[in-house]
Order: structure tokens, then C-alpha cells, then sequence
């Protein structure tokens, strides 16, 4: 129905892939919602599993300097 392979569908539903713009397209014209819809929750899971790891990230944080 989609025009993928079964493999793919599987893997996304599974959460071993992500929904790509192409993906999220063809659920829109499915009729599944839209397909900023499927991109919005995409990065958001992908922000929550970012998240589990923040500890890690290590930033300086800016400072402007002064200007002369």
C-alpha cells in the first residue's frame, strides 16, 4: 500500500529505522495524518533519546567577547 518493501515498513514500526521525509510522505498519502506530523514526531523521539545521554555532552558554554 505504501510502495515499500515490508522490510522497510517493519523497521520503522519497530523503531529500528527512522521515518524519513520520504516515509512521512507516503503516510500522507495514505491518509495517516500529515507529513510534518510524522517528522515532528520523529525528532521528538529522537530529542527524548538524546536526552538519556546529555550527561555526556560536553559544552563550553559562549561568552560574547567585549567589543573595542
Amino acid at each position: 500500500m505504501l510502495g515499500v518493501a515490508r522490510q522497510t515498513l517493519s523497521r520503522v514500526l519497530n523503531g529500528h529505522a527512522a521515518v524519513s521525509p520520504e516515509i512521512a510522505i507516503r503516510l500522507e498519502k495514505a491518509d495517516w495524518s500529515n507529513a510534518e506530523f510524522w517528522l515532528r514526531r520523529q525528532a521528538t523521539w529522537d530529542l527524548v533519546q538524546a536526552r538519556k545521554d546529555q550527561d555526556r555532552i560536553d559544552v563550553e558554554r559562549y561568552q560574547q567577547r567585549p567589543t573595542v
